[in-house]
């Protein structure tokens, strides 16, 4: 079974031997193009009888995630406060247009964030596919931030 949830996509299947009995495994590029291609085959034939919408929701979630263009996700953010939670690791506001708002967690390692409507509250940051990582490096590259978003900048180009 392969799911997608907080920006990853997993599979997971059984096994009959140590060290226990469900695997779950983070899906690599090379094996989420083979599934692209497979669901997009499967698509454009005669109906198999399934519900094709969540297969196409499915299927549009891999080529986003898959898309090698810069997104736009981060063309409109205002950059705001910024605390280092731990040394190395960052925590900052980021708002747009339309009363959204979000956070950026970022450190050598990973850069994730999330994003919801301002007067909601904010949810677990999820990994960063690289086409967002590339729209957040453009904006703060485009504007004048603090330090610490400086580093949370550099941090983003290590990233990609």
């Amino acid at each position: 079974m392969v799911t997608y949830s907080g920006g990853e996509f997993t599979r997971q299947f059984w096994t009959d031997g140590p060290p226990v009995p469900l695997i779950i495994e983070l899906l690599p590029a090379g094996e989420l193009k083979v599934l692209r291609d497979q669901l997009e085959v499967q698509l454009q034939g005669s109906g198999s009888g399934l519900d094709d919408i969540p297969l196409r929701a499915f299927l549009e979630a891999l080529r986003l995630h898959l898309s090698p263009q810069t997104s736009d996700r981060f063309a409109a953010a205002a950059f705001g406060s910024i605390v280092a939670e731990n040394p190395g690791e960052f925590t900052g506001q980021v708002s747009w247009p339309g009363d959204v708002a979000g956070t950026v967690q970022a450190s050598a390692g990973a850069i994730s964030a999330q994003t919801h409507l301002g007067h909601l509250a904010a949810g677990n940051p999820a990994p960063l596919r690289p086409a967002d990582v590339r729209s957040l490096v453009a904006a703060l590259q485009a504007t004048t931030v603090s330090a610490p978003w400086e580093q949370v900048l550099g941090f983003a180009e290590q990233a990609l």
